[in-house]
């Protein structure tokens, strides 16, 4: 078993990582409009609009992270596995190991045609 490569696990962090950002970005819009209106009906004085200002730079900013991770995770390449195909077999006679494209066992002669 091989170890993982580094930029495979980058690559596997980065999908879950833009969903959670994407999340975020939602929660910094629905904090940008909701604060005010609760603010408001508990008699907390705030600035609306500065409240506002801060919930849309701060989504404009997680949105555009989880953008760049999702663009990262679309455009490195691990390739398929596709398993390679079997290039020997054992002769069914003997038990040596021949090459898959032979006809007869070079050892004993015998036909490994299956």
């Amino acid at each position: 078993m091989n170890p993982a490569r580094r930029s495979s696990l980058l690559r596997a962090v980065t999908l879950p990582l833009s969903i959670l950002l994407f999340w975020q970005a939602l929660g910094w819009i629905a904090f940008g409009l909701l604060d005010p209106s609760i603010s408001r009906s508990v008699g907390s004085p705030e600035n609306a609009s500065l409240v506002l200002t801060v919930g849309i730079a701060m989504a404009i900013v997680a949105s555009t992270l989880g953008s760049l991770f999702l663009y990262y995770h679309a455009t490195t390449s691990q390739g398929d596995f596709v398993p390679r195909g079997k290039t020997v077999h054992k002769c069914l006679n003997c038990g040596h190991t021949i090459p898959s494209d032979a006809s007869t066992c070079p050892y004993c002669g015998s036909r490994t045609l299956f």
